[in-house]
């Protein structure tokens, strides 16, 4: 006995660096949210930014984004301008059924180029999000975001929004898939924004959700575009009403590198009414010197996110402008046109290999970031594993149920960009991985169900 108590006590004061850490264990058959998709935004001027490169630059950056061989993000984020103007009824584009025209603004413009080419390349969901109703129906009649919306002109944004949806949908031949009613609703310090306390917000959407309702357009709606702690307090106000609920579908949040407080409550609060969940403006802080921190940053981000129940994850711009100063673009501007950063690479390594309609599974354990997911194909699983660790790090993903096989491993580091991996694994229910130093890997393999009494 005395051996025994001796032998568990040293058991107990043993260095926790000698523990081994559990394997990753996925179990495909236990899934979570469907993903929607990956994307980028043109906004912030960032779209015409691009209109003025080079048309080599331009067509290169398309490719980069967009085709499926590179990052083939499908989810497009649009500005909608504030200088929108009503189409008198006696012109001949309201014969159409329009009522508003947005072919005047020179930074739409650019947006509607930006998706054109998005979708030569790419099945794209267009999601539209307002930064400022038109000034003169704002209580300070500016653009910054101190000034509120006046109560007599709720009415009047609901026509112009359905107004803009009408507009791509007949003239522009693309359906707007996401209304998103305010950039930033909490945030009174913006250049270009509006205030809302949770109630006005609510108050709006019910105007622009019935108006939907009645010219019979399946655009849904989003609210509220703020961070994760600031997001809470806005759908307890929505929730709290009725009439509310059947008209809102997606809830917006914007993630950063900081910590994101409040991210358990609002993803129980989404799963509870079951709205889509999107993180829709990303952005890397500049002056950070190490690319490999960025990208590191931003796929520890992805990873939180997406266990936390997003179906869509979005970088903000895509070139940096005047705009959001002090925050970097997804791709860098050069002198004759851009630069791809490792920031980018860090995106590709979940857009190029989770689709659209792939489904988050169950995982747990392991020592380093990881989200596994399910393909359509059924067949396919995709595991995303991030070490921000100096050192290499030696995982086991251990599957219940299934076994890998036709196993693929891609890594970016400070000294690759998606690099096939070479490795000999064995067909299995496990796998031993070893993740190099400050590096990101995404794993994808054939899945195929065994029995209990199979080798596995």
């Amino acid at each position: 006995m005395p051996t025994t108590v001796l032998g568990l006590l040293l058991l107990a004061c043993a260095p926790a660096a000698l523990a081994q850490p559990k394997p990753i264990l996925i179990q495909p058959q236990i899934r979570f949210q469907r993903i929607d998709g990956f994307g980028v935004s043109g906004s912030n001027g960032s779209a015409r930014e691009i209109h003025n490169l080079p048309s080599a630059e331009r067509l290169r950056l398309f490719d980069l984004l967009f085709s499926s061989r590179e990052a083939g993000l499908n989810i497009l984020r649009n500005e909608i301008g504030w200088i929108g103007q009503r189409i008198p009824i006696t012109a001949r584009l309201r014969l159409t059924g329009l009522t508003f025209s947005f072919g005047g603004d020179e930074r739409e413009n650019a947006q509607f180029s930006l998706l054109r080419q998005a979708r030569k390349r790419q099945d794209v969901l267009l999601s539209s999000c307002l930064w400022t109703p038109p000034p003169a129906w704002k209580s300070n009649q500016a653009l910054d975001g101190s000034g509120s919306l006046l109560a007599q002109h709720y009415r009047d944004l609901a026509e112009y929004l359905v107004g803009y949806v009408e507009y791509y949908e007949k003239l522009r031949g693309q359906p707007v898939h996401v209304v998103s009613l305010q950039n930033r609703p909490d945030d009174g310090d913006l250049p270009v924004g509006c205030r809302y306390p949770a109630n006005q917000l609510r108050d709006l959407v019910k105007r622009v959700g019935e108006r939907l309702r009645e010219k019979k357009i399946g655009t849904r709606l989003m609210v509220p575009e703020a961070g994760w702690r600031e997001t809470l307090p806005f759908l307890k106000t929505m929730m709290d009403d009725g009439e509310v609920r059947p008209l809102l579908s997606h809830v917006g949040v914007q993630s950063s590198v900081e910590p994101n407080p409040g991210g358990d409550a609002v993803d129980q609060l989404v799963r509870r009414h079951n709205f889509n969940l999107w993180q829709t403006q990303f952005t890397s802080p500049a002056g950070n010197s190490d690319e490999m921190d960025d990208a590191l940053d931003l796929a520890q981000t992805l990873i939180a996110d997406l266990l936390r129940g997003c179906r869509a994850w979005l970088y903000g711009p895509i070139l940096a402008t005047d705009a959001l100063p002090g925050r970097l673009g997804l791709l860098d501007r050069a002198q004759t046109g851009f630069r791809v950063p490792k920031r980018f690479r860090a995106l590709v390594q979940f857009s190029r290999f989770i689709p659209r309609g792939a489904a988050r599974v169950f995982s747990t354990g392991g020592s380093t970031p990881a989200a596994a997911f399910r393909n359509p194909t059924e067949r396919q699983l995709v595991v995303v594993l991030v070490n921000a660790k100096e050192e290499a790090v030696d995982e086991v993903i251990e599957l219940r149920g299934y076994r890998l096989e036709d196993i693929e491993v891609f890594r970016t580091s400070a000294e690759e960009d998606i690099r096939a991996v070479e490795l000999t694994p064995e067909a299995g229910s496990k796998l031993n991985l070893a993740l190099a130093p400050r590096s990101i890997h995404t794993l994808r393999a054939s899945i195929r169900r065994v029995s209990s009494n199979q080798p596995r």
